[in-house]
């Protein structure tokens, strides 16, 4: 949870359970990444970004996983790599990095 002061801003997760069918060896995945429309552009999500993937290095993994609908040129933005693009409105960009 992003903080800015006392008021949450963004969330983030990092799960096992919330894969794309295509990539169901993969993980694990981002979930649940939101930032408040008055705290975006200040960095806040580039920052749960970075925490996120130091705890699941820390926890033994060597990549991250997302699937989006919207977000992907962020994600891209972050160091993220597209390993499906979005293809049509019931089927998700899925991105990925390297935690090395």
């Amino acid at each position: 949870m992003a903080r800015w002061g006392d008021e949450p801003v963004g969330s983030i997760s990092a799960c096992t359970d919330d894969v794309d069918g295509e990539f169901a060896d993969r993980g694990p995945w981002l979930s649940g990444v939101y930032v408040v429309g008055a705290a975006r552009d200040l960095g806040v999500g580039r920052r749960l970004l970075a925490v996120t993937a130091d705890r699941a290095r820390e926890a033994g993994a060597i990549e991250l996983w997302l699937h989006t609908g919207e977000a992907a040129r962020f994600y891209e933005r972050c160091g993220y790599q597209v390993a499906r693009p979005k293809t049509s409105l019931a089927r998700d960009a899925v991105l990925w990095r390297p935690l090395s």
